[in-house]
């Protein structure tokens, strides 16, 4: 589905200078960001201090987001290249 109001955004989270990421999909890319800044969400990316956004992407259609992370990742939010 098209939803030119509200697009989906693949986002990738970094914790410099360890090198982990995290690539994730959201249509509130805002809240998102502060929720990783300030740890709010219990994950992945809270237990390895992911706070700093370090890419984005916006897509109209949800399918090709999460077939952009797909791609980005190993399908559980790691990203596969550095």
């Amino acid at each position: 589905m098209v939803d030119l109001i509200n697009p989906y955004f693949v986002y990738i989270v970094a914790n410099i200078p360890r090198g982990a990421l995290y690539t994730e999909v959201t249509n509130n890319l805002p809240e998102r960001a502060y929720q990783h800044r300030y740890g709010l969400s219990e994950s992945f990316s809270k237990r390895y201090k992911l706070k700093l956004l370090v890419y984005y992407e916006i897509h109209l259609r949800i399918e090709d987001a999460f077939s952009e992370k797909s791609r980005l990742s190993d399908g559980n939010g790691a990203t596969n290249f550095v």
